[in-house]
């Protein structure tokens, strides 16, 4: 959880400094599909890579 947080925060920390560039406003549209990126990339992470299809143990 804590990788998907550092990366909330870097995405954040972008979005607040376009604010302080000249210029940066044009780039407030890419903003939310930047967030939907970041959000889809830690999804798919976070997302266990085993599927327990019974209740049985490993192997039984």
């Amino acid at each position: 959880m804590l990788i998907g947080a550092i990366l909330f925060f870097i995405n954040y920390y972008l979005w607040i400094s376009l604010h302080k560039m000249p210029g940066g406003e044009r780039y407030f549209g890419y903003v939310k599909y930047l967030f939907i990126v970041v959000l889809l990339g830690f999804v798919v992470w976070v997302t266990p890579h085993d599927i327990a299809l019974s209740l049985s143990g490993p192997g039984g």
